[in-house]
């Protein structure tokens, strides 16, 4: 389906969806512990969604009222006597399936982790290891679909986890077993540090906590509101830095356009047009916002150790190259892990066909959003993260 989008004025007060980061790690803690553990203001995004739903297959008894989730009791204990195997939808989501991966071998029973798209192609064996280890049996039924038995010996887990790949394995592993009294030690952190320390901070024993509002999907309509040079109240969004993309806060106020408030956060136009110098690896999934917004700055943007870009829902260092250059911008990569934009560039009205990946499809939008419209393609990719982005970035779309 395609979607013809044309610049319009943002509205002057938004309220934004929760992090499925800190929302999918406070749900696998509050999974471990039940005894009516409550999370709080949870996202409708489809990774969350997967990860309730696989839940509920595991024998899991949630409420669900207003905005509260309540956990009636807890993982291994719930697990039942229907015979083998449990299917697992899992989608496309990285913290949904291997975030699951370390819960699941605390259990008895086998199940089926069953992924789409590329997910089951991205990272997977130091986290393996590490659970078959500890006595778990791991095993590739097919290309999409990853068989799990335990129950895991977590003494016999190794302690020291690599993070050269990504840092959901020692995640997964901090998550599942920290009420064992286990601790693990990262080593090759190349990235993500700041998902780390979230891990930290939601691996612990808790009676209810609140999902915060999440940077990474607030920064499309941040930088949309300081480009257009809307005013605008982002209500209740404040500055987290256990979020990597809370970056966004700091790089507009450097350039004039943010303030905080005790209300939350309030956007205007850019007052300075200073291009970016920028360490990607530690904000990975903030790399397409910058790089729209670096197209509309003066000179030329770096954003280094971008290299982890590759490994995502989609080679986003080659799909971001594609759709700049679709653009008829000038952007390019130098050794596979520094690119460059060269601003300020402006663009009529064209067609843009970003993969079924939902940060490029935003990405897409906003690129034409800041220029003269134009359609999209994919629009339903969305969901994975921010179900109601078009409702709030064009709302008279057609």
């Amino acid at each position: 389906m395609t979607l013809k989008l044309k610049p319009q004025t943002l509205a002057k007060e938004l309220t934004l969806p929760t992090s499925k980061s800190y929302a999918n790690r406070l749900l696998i803690v509050a999974a471990r512990l039940g005894g009516a553990r409550k999370v709080l203001n949870l996202p409708a995004s489809d990774d969350v969604t997967f990860l309730l739903n696989s839940f509920q297959s595991m024998g899991l008894k949630l409420e669900v009222k207003n905005s509260v989730t309540t956990f009636l009791n807890s993982f291994p204990e719930c697990e039942g006597g229907d015979p083998d195997p449990v299917v697992l939808h899992v989608g496309e989501g990285g913290t949904t399936a291997r975030f699951l991966l370390s819960l699941l071998s605390l259990g008895k029973k086998r199940y089926l982790l069953h992924m789409e798209g590329r997910l089951s192609q991205r990272p997977w064996e130091g986290l393996i290891q590490a659970l078959r280890s500890a006595g778990a049996k791991i095993e590739w039924e097919d290309a999409h679909q990853l068989s799990i038995q335990g129950p895991v010996q977590p003494q016999k887990l190794p302690r020291q986890i690599s993070c050269k790949d990504t840092t959901q394995f020692i995640t997964s592993l901090q998550l599942s077993f920290f009420p064992e009294g286990l601790t693990f030690t990262p080593l090759d952190m190349e990235s993500s540090e700041a998902y780390w320390q979230m891990t930290l901070n939601c691996a612990k024993d808790f009676q209810e906590r609140s999902v915060p509002q999440d940077w990474s999907s607030a920064s499309y309509p941040l930088v949309l509101a300081a480009i257009q040079g809307d005013h605008v109240l982002f209500r209740d969004l404040h500055p987290d830095r256990l979020q990597a993309d809370c970056l966004i806060f700091d790089l507009l106020k450097e350039r004039g356009a943010i303030e905080e408030r005790q209300e939350g956060v309030v956007v205007t136009r850019l007052k300075s047009l200073q291009p970016l110098q920028v360490d990607g690896s530690k904000c990975l999934d903030l790399i397409p916002t910058l790089v729209v917004l670096a197209l509309k700055l003066e000179g030329t943007s770096v954003i280094t150790h971008v290299k982890g870009l590759i490994a995502k829902e989609s080679n986003r260092l080659e799909e971001i190259h594609r759709l700049v250059k679709k653009l008829g911008a000038n952007i390019s990569i130098e050794e596979e892990h520094i690119l460059k934009v060269h601003g300020p560039y402006h663009t009529q009205a064209l067609e843009l066909d970003p993969v079924a990946d939902h940060r490029m499809v935003m990405m897409a939008a906003l690129l034409l959003l800041t220029n003269e419209g134009g359609s999209v393609t994919n629009e339903q990719a969305v969901s994975k993260s921010f179900p109601n982005f078009f409702d709030i970035v064009a709302p008279t779309r057609k």
